[in-house]
């Protein structure tokens, strides 16, 4: 600011103006309104995250998790096959036709062949 002041004093009133008017022709030329570029980063960033979180809990609430709770078709499979073998061999073809019928559902597959066949 004080440089400003010391150099309008060495310079004459129009001299000055012209600078005036050209910092002002500069300031016009800057692109106005928002700028898109940080909007887009930010909301795919956001969107990622709640897309994300929203299939997490999703999978959740329908017990279809495959961290260490894991869960799901191939798994109630597996799981469905090991109880037929020990407990009745018989059933063992219609093992996947019962895990599609109980999708979402496996663990309370379980729980109920347990019931039945542990009384």
């Amino acid at each position: 600011m004080v440089k400003e002041v010391r150099s309008a004093r060495r310079r004459g009133a129009k001299e000055e103006a012209q600078i005036q008017a050209r910092r002002a022709e500069e300031k016009e030329k800057e692109p106005k309104g928002i700028k898109w570029g940080p909007v887009l980063v930010f909301s795919s960033i956001f969107l990622f995250f709640v897309i994300g979180a929203g299939i997490t809990a999703y999978d959740m609430y329908t017990g279809n998790t495959n961290n260490k709770g894991e869960t799901g078709y191939y798994w109630c499979i597996d799981q469905v096959e090991t109880f037929y073998r020990k407990r009745n061999p018989e059933k063992l073809g219609g093992v996947a036709d019962l895990c599609k019928k109980y999708a979402g559902k496996e663990k309370r597959l379980l729980e109920k062949l347990y019931m039945k066949y542990n009384n």
